[in-house]
């Protein structure tokens, strides 16, 4: 096997050859796709992929950005790579570590997110399993939305039945500019009351006109209440993008439904997975399963600076989790004075 390394969308030839890879690979995601060079809200960065190309065939696929010293190809709640079924997964991961060790001199920091471990060692690169909130909910599409559904918390079962029942809420799919219009002002009063920056208004029009992109709404007495964002590649991931929703509404549980009919639509389209993108309460309790993802990550700093830090993030962590909730209070009430 050898790399390919592209900092630019693809020609014709290579961009063919990594969407045959994608239509049977075992987690082909939007932004493990040459899409990921047209998307506008990948961060900060220069973009790169690492093609594994095996005898004329691309065997393997791995995105992400090079920003300063870092080399970062996704998340824990978002690898950005995709294998072809049945590849040789060590060697072909191997061939992508070449050529993402290839892209700069010598970097601080390089972290690579994989769905699933190598059984290994790779270049001296660490592994590191998720734990806690760095966790998925994945829902098996195979199952179909009627399975699924009976794997919802009994609680989220009854909330949707209610929902639908009452008719006060209905889902669809954006499509007329008063709706752009009223889902962006849900947008900004969302962010604003989170203390975060909204997106620009032409960034938002970007996103949710992009290929492989799905927004739904939510419609309460004639006007928007909730909307909800996904990536996807066609046949493969669905992933949980982002959801903005007015608090007032909260009661006619739109959130609750926006999920779920995109859950069906999903199934219908026979997408493999659904990715709901974090595994806090919410989410949780529309079944599945509790993925954890792996980082490799290679420390080039003289004493391992990245590794040290993270460690001794993780023992306080650990020492706060394990003193009595009172006290935890007054440190919190100390902190605040």
């Amino acid at each position: 096997m050898k790399p390919i390394i592209l900092t630019d969308y693809p020609e014709r030839d290579v961009e063919d050859r990594w969407l045959a890879m994608l239509a049977d690979a075992d987690m082909a995601t939007h932004y493990a796709s040459p899409e990921y060079f047209n998307d506008r809200f990948v961060g900060a960065g220069r973009r790169f992929a690492v093609l594994a190309e095996d005898e004329g065939k691309i065997v393997a696929a791995l995105t992400g950005v090079v920003d300063g010293g870092h080399v970062l190809s996704g998340f824990a709640v978002r690898p950005q790579s995709a294998f072809l079924s049945g590849t040789e997964f060590g060697t072909a991961f191997q061939c992508l570590v070449s050529g993402v060790l290839s892209l700069g001199s010598n970097p601080e920091l390089i972290d690579i997110h994989l769905w699933r471990p190598v059984e290994r060692n790779v270049n001296s690169f660490e592994a590191r399993q998720a734990t806690g909130a760095d966790r998925i909910v994945m829902l098996d599409l195979s199952k179909g939305a009627d399975e699924l559904f009976k794997g919802f918390a009994e609680r989220r079962r009854s909330q949707i039945r209610k929902v639908v029942k009452q008719g006060l809420v209905t889902v669809k799919d954006l499509e007329t500019e008063q709706e752009v219009e009223q889902l962006y002002a849900i947008h900004c009063d969302w962010t604003a009351k989170k203390g975060i920056a909204a997106d620009n208004e032409e960034d938002f029009r970007t996103l949710i006109g992009a290929k492989f992109r799905k927004t739904l709404i939510a419609v309460h007495d004639g006007r928007v209440v909730a909307g909800t964002y996904f990536r996807y590649f066609p046949g493969g991931v669905v992933e949980y993008a982002a959801n903005n929703s007015l608090q007032e509404c909260q009661r006619f549980h739109p959130n609750e439904l926006l999920a779920w009919r995109a859950i069906e639509w999903a199934c219908e389209r026979r997408f493999r997975w659904l990715s709901m993108g974090a595994s806090h309460p919410f989410l949780a309790r529309f079944g599945g399963e509790i993925w954890s993802t792996w980082r490799y990550r290679k420390d080039n700093t003289f004493l391992r600076l990245h590794a040290n830090r993270e460690r001794l993030s993780r023992v306080a962590l650990q020492t706060y989790n394990a003193i009595p909730e009172t006290l935890k209070r007054k440190i919190r009430s100390a902190r605040a004075a």
